[in-house]
């Protein structure tokens, strides 16, 4: 009923690791590596991995060729992309995680990853990485990416982004909109 709740020890040993996923025949995918901050911009050596018993074992399902965080989504057809941020590759797979293919196109650099129906939705960061969006959002798998909000774009925003519109990030603010230069 949620009223307590109980430590367990981390999964696979590790302190380093970060739930995805818990799929509905109990297989829980996970980030191994990860420290849990999605926002941290060092680039840690992090791998997909699904463990089937509770994390007393694990399978790796995704290695990047070099140093990335990861952002992992899974569909509820069992479909699983897994997005670089150091890289902004995008990687499908539509066999459980026993294959991955990498998908074309041009991706940001991963901040985060979600599947919402058939859509994709990601996180770029258009201010420092010069991707075209701060949130946007794929209906074809990944392939292509509509922008649905960038940095640049807020209304009565924090001062730092204000600066930062008035400063060296100044192509990415839209002209005029809340008074952007």
């Amino acid at each position: 009923d949620g009223a307590t709740f109980t430590r367990v020890a981390s999964p696979l040993g590790r302190d380093d690791v970060t739930m995805r996923a818990l799929l509905p025949d109990g297989r829980v995918l996970v980030v191994r590596g990860s420290d849990g901050d999605a926002d941290g911009d060092v680039d840690r050596e992090e791998l997909v991995v699904m463990t089937f018993d509770g994390g007393a074992s694990a399978t790796t399902l995704f290695e990047p060729a070099s140093p990335s965080r990861l952002a992992v989504a899974v569909a509820p057809t069992g479909a699983l992309w897994v997005g670089l941020r150091a890289t902004a590759e995008l990687h499908t797979s539509t066999d459980g995680g026993r294959t991955f293919v990498r998908v074309a196109g041009a991706h940001p650099h991963f901040r985060c990853l979600e599947a919402r129906g058939a859509e994709l939705w990601a996180c770029g960061n258009n201010l420092t990485s010069g991707d075209a969006f701060a949130l946007g959002v794929s209906s074809d798998g990944g392939q292509t990416w509509q922008k649905r909000f960038a940095f640049g774009e807020l209304c009565d925003a924090l001062p730092c982004i204000r600066s930062a519109c008035a400063g060296v990030f100044r192509s990415t603010c839209v002209p005029g909109l809340c008074g952007a230069p």
